[in-house]
């Protein structure tokens, strides 16, 4: 038994060591730089003095490895309104000093087969100014490269990837508010609308996605759907809710608008009632309020309207 132990162990520390041959020595010092997480000297312990000698501290600074050149971006520990941030609020919420970008520039330009990442991930996009010049980015993972003419990598950034957007300036938790939003709306249905529902499915696509649908326990015919989607900011969400519009306006034949309501730049509904297809009065309400895009469908006006009115006034985003 012992010396089957002692084997498996042999074996995984080969494993281990073979990996860590294939991944580039560049790539594994970058992953020990931690993004909003390593500090200031947790970057000179590793790196060792910055390219300019000083020994006073800046927030962007220049590291040599034997591959190429290491840039290192710090946080100032603040939030801030700049003439190009629009009126928001820009940064990230770490304390000063803390790292919130890396890049590298190598010595030798890189094929794209010699990255340590899949790059079936990246969308592409042609330099205008440089033809035959790409750039490659990877919002989810936060990670850009581009390619010089010869389609060579010759820059690659690293920022904190998606899951860290709660810790952007500006932005607050999309999924905690989300998930109180919809607890919420589910003791509505069952305490305030007219007529006795259940729940029947209950469908997340993602964190800040969720479908529900309830049906009438009295006549199956009738149900309600909901689906609400938060966005990090409004700008997204306005976006967002402009192109189903027109998706929406453009696919859905034989409607009719019963109803408009306009609350300024917090709200609008649109009501209208549908053919009959599977149902025989089909309400549909669409509006934004704040970072939330709503979808309802609901088989009466009153129904759309009270569940509509209840998500407006209450616990959003």
């Amino acid at each position: 038994m012992k010396e089957r132990l002692i084997l498996i162990c042999v074996v995984l520390l080969m494993v281990s060591a073979s990996i860590s041959a294939q991944t580039p020595n560049w790539f594994q010092q970058i992953e020990k730089i931690k993004l909003l997480s390593s500090t200031y000297d947790d970057v000179l312990k590793q790196l060792g003095r910055p390219v300019d000698s000083s020994t006073e501290k800046e927030y962007s600074e220049y590291f040599d490895i034997p591959e190429g050149r290491v840039f290192v971006a710090f946080g100032n520990g603040l939030c801030l309104v700049t003439p190009q941030s629009a009126g928001r609020p820009i940064g990230w919420k770490v304390p000063e000093w803390t790292v919130i970008m890396t890049g590298f520039s190598p010595n030798k330009p890189l094929g794209l087969k010699g990255l340590p990442f899949d790059i079936s991930k990246f969308k592409r996009y042609e330099i205008t100014d440089a033809p035959g010049a790409y750039s490659y980015e990877n919002q989810a993972d936060g990670i850009d490269f581009g390619t010089n003419r010869a389609g060579k990598v010759d820059n690659i950034t690293f920022t904190p990837s998606a899951k860290f957007n709660g810790l952007r300036c500006g932005i607050e938790d999309v999924d905690g508010d989300l998930r109180a939003t919809l607890e919420s709306v589910k003791v509505f249905v069952k305490t305030q609308l007219p007529g006795k529902w259940k729940i029947f499915r209950t469908f997340t696509s993602s964190k800040t996605n969720i479908d529900i649908c309830w049906e009438s326990k009295g006549n199956t015919d009738d149900s309600i759907s909901l689906e609400i989607e938060a966005f990090p900011d409004i700008e997204k969400a306005e976006k967002s809710y402009a192109d189903r519009e027109r998706f929406l306006t453009f696919r859905e034949d034989g409607t009719e608008t019963i109803n408009i309501f306009d609350y300024g730049n917090e709200a609008r509904y649109s009501y209208i009632k549908r053919f009959p297809n599977y149902l025989d009065h089909n309400i549909n309400v669409r509006f934004r309020k704040g970072r939330l895009v709503v979808y309802i469908d609901a088989p009466s006006d009153k129904i759309a309207r009270k569940l509509a009115s209840f998500i407006s006034r209450n616990r959003l985003l």
